[in-house]
């Protein structure tokens, strides 16, 4: 309750203006900062980082490692229409296209070709789950492993190894595409083989419904894919989308069928 003459605080400089606040007492309105919680921070960063790629958010390399990272949250497409045994299973072609990301951004150069790819572990993705992509540099291309950690356990899901294209395509990599159809004669068509093919453990959701025509030779096979129009737009995004690598597992389950050795495919859309 004592007075204090606040104009000693301000000697030798010009004090300071009063402020007139309102003071109309029935306005009901608050204006509290707002609050934010830890998962919504991480939402609108998520937002503000562009991603590097569909299938990497972001590069994690250190002075060890060149390393990407991607967390999956089991409701991607292509993991939400890919069951296998009931649960939400990553397929085997999306770690090639994840692969071949990885290899270009780490390299800034153009993947060629990925050999010797050995899928070990399947990556099952009912709850959130984070995966790396480790770059090493080998004598001629370089090696990739695509991993994950569990309890402080590393486990190797899949790994192979990327070459970068040199010139131009090399000549003995023609394939002859009207000859093989022309020797293709028998026929199996898009709802006999899903239909069958989701009576077993595994379920193709429409994302990856992409066999159209399948054309069945003595030890060939040659099929016909399209996009669905709700995928078209991000098809730019990959160079190896999973809906059009996908039907490579439909030709050679074909062998259930059929006595196949190899495949050869081409897309419309």
């Amino acid at each position: 309750g004592a007075n204090i003459n606040w104009r000693l605080l301000y000697e030798g400089e010009h004090s300071p203006y009063k402020v007139v606040l309102p003071t109309y007492p029935f306005a009901k309105e608050s204006y509290w900062r707002d609050t934010y919680s830890k998962k919504n921070v991480i939402e609108q960063q998520s937002v503000l980082v562009k991603r590097l790629h569909p299938l990497i958010d972001e590069n994690i390399s250190d002075l060890m490692e060149q390393k990407y990272y991607k967390r999956l949250d089991g409701e991607e497409y292509f993991v939400a229409d890919h069951i296998f045994n009931g649960q939400k299973v990553l397929p085997g072609v999306v770690h090639i296209e994840m692969a071949r990301a990885a290899c270009e951004l780490a390299m800034r150069r153009k993947v060629h070709k990925l050999k010797n790819i050995v899928w070990t572990v399947p990556i099952v993705a009912e709850k959130p789950k984070d995966i790396a992509i480790a770059i090493t540099i080998k004598e001629k291309g370089i090696a990739y492993q695509i991993r994950s950690e569990e309890e402080g356990t590393i486990i190797l899901h899949s790994q192979g190894k990327a070459e970068y294209e040199e010139g131009s395509i090399y000549e003995d990599e023609y394939i002859d595409i009207q000859g093989c159809r022309a020797r293709c004669n028998d026929f199996l068509g898009k709802n006999v083989f899903y239909e069958t093919n989701n009576r077993w453990v595994y379920y193709y959701g429409e994302s990856y419904q992409a066999l159209k025509e399948a054309y069945i030779g003595n030890n060939e096979v040659i099929s016909i894919i399209e996009v669905p129009d709700i995928r078209k737009g991000e098809f730019n995004e990959f160079t190896l989308h999973p809906r059009r690598l996908s039907p490579c597992n439909g030709n050679t389950d074909a062998q259930k069928w059929y006595t196949t050795i190899y495949a050869i495919f081409y897309g419309r859309g």
